[in-house]
């Protein structure tokens, strides 16, 4: 009996361990399928974070983006107005220089032409003069020479002697006319002949 007590102590042990076994299987593929179904959720949620995360990260990318064309533009505007000041400063510059050298040679012209209309002015006023003086002495001494001699005598003596004087040299002057006229007669009488 003991024989057989062993014998079955020994099938249950097996059937035991049978069940064991099956058990564990089942334990097994039990456990299998829940961390599947496990992994399988985390794996769906993953891809739905990892969806969210890249959307959100394509967001945060475009926005930066945006901002980096809007600084970009910014800077590109502040280039251009500040190269549009550079640009009108140096021709502001230029243009001063232009203007201060036309308006220094202009100067110099104007001063060049002022002293030559001046020094021409000059020139032509004492060309004027001198012939004007020259035509007035020419003249004075037509005018001297028509003056009768009686007249000039007749000034001369009445200076030193006032009345008398006058009618003396009215009367000396009066003889030297009619002598002066006799000898031009006859100069011109003989110049003709």
């Amino acid at each position: 009996m003991q024989s057989e007590l062993s014998k079955q102590e020994e099938e249950f042990k097996e059937t035991e361990n049978e069940i064991k076994k099956e058990t564990n299987k089942n334990l097994r593929k039990n456990l299998q399928r829940k961390l599947e179904e496990k992994q399988s959720e985390f794996e769906e949620e993953n891809k739905g974070k990892e969806k969210a995360l890249t959307e959100e990260l394509q967001n945060y990318i475009k926005y930066m983006e945006k901002q980096h064309e809007k600084e970009i533009q910014n800077l590109q505007e502040r280039i251009q107005y500040e190269s549009r000041i550079r640009a009108e400063c140096e021709y502001m510059v230029k243009l001063e220089k232009k203007v201060a050298k036309v308006l220094q040679e202009t100067t110099e012209k104007h001063e060049t032409e002022k002293a030559k209309a001046l020094q021409e002015a000059e020139d032509r006023h004492e060309i004027e003069k001198a012939k004007a003086v020259q035509e007035a002495e020419e003249k004075h001494k037509k005018a001297k020479a028509k003056v009768p001699y009686r007249s000039k005598r007749a000034r001369d003596w009445s200076f030193y002697v006032p009345v008398f004087g006058g009618a003396a040299g009215g009367a000396v002057g009066g003889i030297e006319d009619i002598v002066h006229w006799i000898t031009r007669k006859q100069t011109s009488s003989s110049k003709s002949s």
